[in-house]
């Protein structure tokens, strides 16, 4: 599904700006992780959260630019909540590596009867093997870390290996979105 979105004016920004900061301050890490897992305990996260600082904490130096791999994260089932949910990832990756100077290119599919929903992140240009991912997010790719299913032989090593900076966020069910953030 193609859907046409209106170019937004400066005012258009802060309104989104100010919502998103509302909604990282109101949402509580239980009520996130259970949006996307449907559990607050589903092993998942530490996978997830795993596979990404494997991934992101190297380049802290290097600089993401030379990061060749796409990055997918799942979204909620709820289409607001799942935009938001674009720019939280957005914003946690950029955290993680310590970078605000580039400018990620991303797609997302819209949750549907049968069809999840997820963001696709890229610190490059993605190439052309990627973009049948995009439209069918259920075929593999080489390109593109499933970072929620990648391992999942494993699942139950990911908190261990997880640092514990990282996994004690990850255990905090009372702790907001914005105090998850501030914390990496």
């Amino acid at each position: 599904m193609v859907s046409n979105l209106s170019f937004p004016g400066t005012q258009d920004s802060e309104r989104e700006v100010e919502l998103y900061n509302k909604y990282l301050g109101a949402t509580a890490c239980a009520n996130f992780w259970q949006s996307l897992f449907d559990d607050f305990n589903d092993l998942r996260k530490y996978l997830l959260c795993k596979n990404l600082c494997e991934i992101l904490l190297p380049f802290r130096q290097a600089g993401l630019d030379e990061l060749k791999l796409g990055l997918r994260f799942p979204l909620s089932a709820d289409a607001e909540s799942a935009a938001y949910g674009v720019s939280f990832w957005i914003q946690m990756s950029l955290e993680l590596a310590r970078s605000s100077s580039f400018t990620p290119i991303y797609f997302w599919n819209l949750p549907g009867p049968g069809r999840k929903a997820f963001l696709f992140l890229f610190f490059r240009p993605p190439s052309a093997k990627s973009f049948v991912q995009l439209l069918r997010p259920e075929i593999a790719s080489d390109g593109i870390c499933e970072l929620d299913e990648e391992g999942r032989d494993k699942i139950i090593l990911a908190e261990q290996v997880l640092p514990s900076l990282y996994r004690g966020l990850l255990q905090r069910p009372a702790l907001t979105l914005k105090e998850f953030l501030q914390r990496l």
